[in-house]
C-alpha cells in the first residue's frame, strides 16, 4: 500500500486488564448494570488473558454453546457463570502464550507443579501437602515448607496455569482445590521428567495418598491412587 502512495498507520492493541475486559463486554452486549457483568468479565479475562481478539472469539463461543443467551422475554442477556467456568478452558491462542510463559518458570516452581500434575486435572491443596512432605526431598524436587508451596500455587494461579475450583465440582471438604486451565499445561509440567522416573513418581504419589487418606477422601482421588 505504501508503494501506491498510501499512508499506513499501525496501532498497537495491548491486552485489556479486568476493568477493560468488563467494559468490552458491557459495550458489546449493551449491558446497563456493570456490576452484574464483572464476574463474567473475570472468567473471560482468565480464559483470554485480556486479548481483545481472543475475547471476542471466546464470547462468540459462549453464545454458540448457549452458555450465554439473550432472554427475549426479559430483554436481557443471561448466563450461568459456574457452568461457563466448568465447561471452558483457555482459548487456543491464549494457550500458546501460557505455554511460552511456562518455559520461563524457576526450577522451584516447576518442582511443585510436577507433583501437582501427578495428582490429576483437579487436585486438593491437602493432597499436594501430603505428597510433598513424603517426596519433596527427591533429587529433582526442591524441599520447602507449606507456606512456600502456597506462594508457588498463588504464582501459578496468577500466571493462569491453574485456577481455584469454586463451582461445586468437588466437595471442597479438605480445603482448597485447584484445576489446570488446560491439559497441555498439565502435561508440560512433567514433560522433562524421564519416563522411568515418572512411573516411579506416580506410583509413590498413589501409595502415599492410599496410606494417608480415609475412605471418603480416597473416593475423590480414586483415579490418582
Amino acid at each position: 500500500a505504501e508503494s501506491c502512495g498510501l499512508s499506513i498507520t499501525e496501532v498497537a492493541v495491548e491486552n485489556l486488564d479486568l476493568k477493560g475486559t468488563d467494559k468490552f463486554i458491557t459495550n458489546l452486549m449493551s449491558l446497563e448494570d456493570v456490576d452484574d457483568s464483572l464476574p463474567l468479565a473475570e472468567v473471560c479475562h482468565q480464559r483470554t488473558r485480556g486479548n481483545p481478539l481472543f475475547l471476542y472469539k471466546f464470547l462468540h463461543l459462549l453464545w454458540k454453546e448457549k452458555l450465554i443467551d439473550f432472554n427475549m422475554g426479559c430483554h436481557r442477556w443471561e448466563w450461568d457463570l459456574e457452568n461457563i467456568a466448568a465447561r471452558t478452558v483457555v482459548t487456543h491462542n491464549a494457550l500458546e502464550l501460557l505455554l511460552r510463559d511456562f518455559s520461563h518458570l524457576s526450577k522451584e516452581v516447576r518442582s511443585v507443579l510436577v507433583l501437582s500434575s501427578c495428582l490429576g486435572s483437579c487436585f486438593s491443596e491437602r493432597c499436594l501437602f501430603l505428597v510433598w512432605d513424603k517426596m519433596g526431598v527427591n533429587s529433582y524436587l526442591h524441599q520447602g515448607d507449606r507456606t512456600k508451596i502456597r506462594q508457588i500455587l498463588a504464582k501459578a494461579e496468577e500466571k493462569q496455569f491453574i485456577e481455584r475450583v469454586t463451582d461445586g465440582t468437588y466437595k471442597l471438604r479438605a480445603g482448597r482445590y485447584y484445576r489446570w486451565t488446560h491439559d497441555r499445561i498439565m502435561d508440560l509440567a512433567i514433560s522433562n521428567v524421564p519416563d522411568d522416573a515418572l512411573c516411579a513418581l506416580r506410583f509413590e504419589v498413589g501409595s502415599t495418598l492410599f496410606n494417608a487418606l480415609n475412605e471418603v477422601e480416597l473416593e475423590e482421588v480414586i483415579f490418582t491412587v
